[in-house]
């Protein structure tokens, strides 16, 4: 998400997101647009997440991770989240790799299940974002996505 336009295409994909996040498995079943534009956008929304950790890591010193989840247990490991929340990401991170690499048809129960309770978890971790970046005076690609407009009304326009 360096570019303007990725930054474009997360804002939207959190908007989509907030939008369906109460989907229904069989609208997912019988919609197959929906059920495509659902597994695009937990994907999107999940990388992001993750290039934010990975730059929050890299900033702190600590060695590039290996995994989307190795990126949640480092920060949990330099204190910046709690086991419960790196796990809650960590399987975030392995959902999004279950849809990446899926070659059949998506769990529309799991992916219902994804859009209903995860989107909590990107705005929470983003706001963990904003407080990482100010503790290693570093800007991450969410910064640069926010672009200096004051970044809790943003949030909050966002997940509001």
């Amino acid at each position: 998400m360096n570019t303007r336009e990725e930054s474009i295409e997360f804002k939207n994909a959190i908007a989509f997101w907030k939008k369906y996040q109460n989907v229904s498995p069989e609208a997912l079943k019988s919609d197959k647009t929906l059920r495509f534009a659902a597994k695009y956008v937990i994907i999107l929304c999940s990388e992001a997440c993750a290039g934010m950790g990975r730059e929050i890591l890299v900033a702190a010193g600590q060695p590039e991770p290996s995994s989307n989840a190795a990126i949640y247990y480092g920060l949990r490991d330099l204190g910046l989240m709690d086991e419960a929340f790196a796990k809650r990401m960590a399987h975030l991170g392995y959902m999004r790799n279950d849809l990446a690499h899926q070659y059949g048809e998506a769990d529309v129960e799991k992916l219902s299940s994804v859009m209903h309770s995860e989107l909590r978890a990107i705005a929470i971790f983003q706001q963990q974002v904003l407080k990482w970046e100010r503790k290693y005076n570093v800007d991450t690609t969410f910064s640069q996505i926010v672009g200096g407009k004051g970044f809790v009304n943003v949030l909050r326009s966002l997940f509001s």
